[in-house]
Parts: structure tokens; C-alpha cells; sequence
């Protein structure tokens, strides 16, 4: 048998077959396309009104699964606008990797360990 580097984490059951558990990484696939949302989130980050970036795979609704990008602005009372957030991403990313939405909110969601609450 061979085994290849791809990237997931895999284990063997108690049959002897080789299980698939997750990503090793935060690589995800959308529309046939695999997407490295540390990549768009570096892209959010790179606007000068943004102070921090989230990218998640949203699938809310089946079969319509979507990139979405969450930030918090620099300057709360002058937050920067979703459609130039877009644009900003348009202008860096490839089409397959620019959100379909971008969501400015005040601060990230917090679980009580402190991280964030994705």
C-alpha cells in the first residue's frame, strides 16, 4: 500500500480501514475550489480600516454554501463598508476566493475560554 501527504488527518479503525477524521489544516473546498481562508482573511486584514479578520465557510441554507468574511474596524464609529471591503478583496484575491459577503461587527463573539466564537 502507499499513503500520500494530502493534507488530512486520517486514522485506522478497528477493521483495518483507514478512516478520514479531518483537514490538517484550515484548507476548505467550495464550489471544487480548495480555499485557504488565512489567505482572505490576510487579503480583509490588508484594507487600513480593518482591524481584525474572520473568514468561515457558512452552509446555513443546504446546497449553498459560501465564504464569508467578519471584521472589526480600526475606528468604531467610522467602520469601513462591506461593498468596499469586497472590492478591496476583488482587487487581491482571485474570483473563487473573494466572500460573498463581508459582515463588520464591533468586536468578535467570545467563547468563555476567551477565543473566538466561530
Amino acid at each position: 500500500e502507499r499513503l500520500y501527504r494530502t493534507g488530512d488527518l486520517a486514522r485506522w479503525n478497528r477493521r483495518g480501514e483507514l478512516e478520514y477524521l479531518r483537514r490538517a489544516d484550515d484548507q476548505v473546498k467550495l464550489r471544487g475550489v480548495r480555499i485557504e481562508p488565512a489567505e482572505v482573511r490576510t487579503a480583509l486584514l490588508g484594507h487600513p480600516d480593518v482591524r481584525d479578520a474572520l473568514v468561515l465557510v457558512r452552509d446555513d441554507l443546504p446546497g449553498a454554501a459560501r465564504l464569508v468574511g467578519y471584521v472589526t474596524p480600526d475606528d468604531p464609529a467610522a467602520p469601513p463598508l462591506p461593498a468596499d471591503l469586497l472590492a478591496h478583496s476583488a482587487g487581491l484575491l482571485p474570483g473563487a476566493l473573494v466572500p460573498s459577503d463581508v459582515l463588520v461587527l464591533d468586536r468578535f463573539p467570545l467563547t468563555v475560554s476567551g477565543k473566538v466564537d466561530r
